[in-house]
């Protein structure tokens, strides 16, 4: 978990994606696809697809 601003908790979710020849082992959900995980549409080995992603430089390190 996570702690917000607000001093409350946040739960968040790390993925590792693949698409079979390359791996990205550092990936977290947004907060408003944790719905998916909660009610067991995502799930270990699912195949999905992204429409939209975000990259972030966190630490110096690209992300």
């Amino acid at each position: 978990m996570v702690t917000s601003s607000q001093n409350k908790k946040i739960q968040r979710y790390r993925l590792i994606l693949s698409d079979g020849k390359y791996f990205l082992p550092s990936c977290v959900l947004t907060v408003q696809l944790n719905e998916l995980v909660l009610n067991g549409q995502l799930q270990e080995y699912s195949i999905i697809r992204l429409d939209r992603y975000l990259r972030s430089d966190l630490k110096g390190q690209t992300a």
